[in-house]
């Protein structure tokens, strides 16, 4: 989630991915107590204001990390959203170290009443992400596929907090007061994103988050900066997100107040039937990605050409 504005890495390759390299090994599930979260946002930006109704949780076999969310206006509801998301990742090690690794996405956003979609899809053996487009603009139609910088961290904006939780970062920075870590940001909602707003160039964007001090609320801030662009994130104790600001665009985002109207829950989250390789022991486990789950096995992702 951007806006309302939007209406939104094996040795051979060493500098190639890590993250997406062959030595990378997953466990059978993500950490034991990894609730589910459902949260509401107030968003205000330049042309309003909105709500960010967002989930996050595991899938129902506990290998995925799974964010879903909605955006939508007062006057319309969520039941004509302005903005749809679904983003799964998977959970593995990498010496030792928890990451996640992105593996799909999917999102919507309805641009003067018409439906722009975009999908993407890990390609493990490319060391590729397949990103299809449709829409009404000539311009955002087809299939693209975007070869992935060198890097090791790489979070999609809208799991962000997630992300740099399940690696470490965080919580660690909470500790110790202090931290910065260097990673690539994905954008979910490519190429529209990108038409929006002009300094976000391309798919993968090389990104900053440091430590930035104790906040009011019982809140800390973190920075995240790229280029010339810089937003903030602020996390409660336990690394949730609780509110975001991106001064240069506006952006201004708050957890909804408790006494607030909040909107019933997304519906549950998508589920998956894996095969026996993504069941099997986590000592014998290998993130193969394009073997364990052929066309067609994707709980409730679908093709593209569903409309509201």
């Amino acid at each position: 989630m951007l806006s309302r504005k939007m209406v939104y890495f094996c040795l051979g390759g060493l500098a190639v991915l890590l993250l997406v390299a062959c030595s990378l090994t997953a466990p059978h599930s993500l950490p034991r107590g990894w609730a589910k979260e459902r949260t509401v946002f107030r968003v205000q930006d330049g042309s309003g204001e909105s709500f960010w109704r967002r989930e996050s949780g595991l899938d129902q076999k506990g290998r995925y990390l799974v964010n879903k969310a909605i955006v939508y206006n007062t006057a319309l509801g969520p039941q004509r959203p302005l903005e749809k998301e679904v983003i799964f990742a998977e959970w593995g090690q990498l010496d030792h170290q928890p990451l996640l690794r992105p593996w799909r996405s999917q999102y919507r956003v309805w641009l003067d009443g018409k439906e722009h979609f975009t999908e993407m899809q890990l390609d493990l053996a490319q060391r590729k992400m397949k990103v299809k487009m449709r829409s009404p603009d000539p311009r955002w139609n087809g299939t693209q596929e975007v070869k992935f910088p060198a890097g090791k961290v790489f979070c999609f904006y809208g799991q962000l907090a997630e992300c740099l939780r399940v690696q470490g970062f965080l919580p660690k920075a909470l500790q110790k007061r202090s931290g910065q870590l260097n990673f690539i940001l994905i954008w979910e909602g490519y190429p529209y994103q990108q038409e929006q707003y002009p300094p976000i160039a391309g798919l993968f964007t090389p990104a900053v988050v440091e430590y930035d001090g104790e906040y009011q609320e019982g809140l800390t801030r973190f920075s995240v900066s790229f280029g010339e662009q810089v937003f903030f994130i602020l996390v409660d104790e336990h690394s949730r997100l609780q509110k975001l600001f991106w001064v240069a665009q506006g952006l201004s985002v708050e957890v909804v107040d408790g006494k607030a109207s909040v909107p019933a829950p997304l519906e549950e989250t998508p589920s998956f039937t894996p095969t026996a390789a993504a069941t099997a022991p986590a000592a014998a486990k290998k993130w193969r990605w394009a073997d364990d789950h052929p066309a067609g096995n994707l709980g409730q992702l679908d093709d593209g050409t569903r409309s509201r």
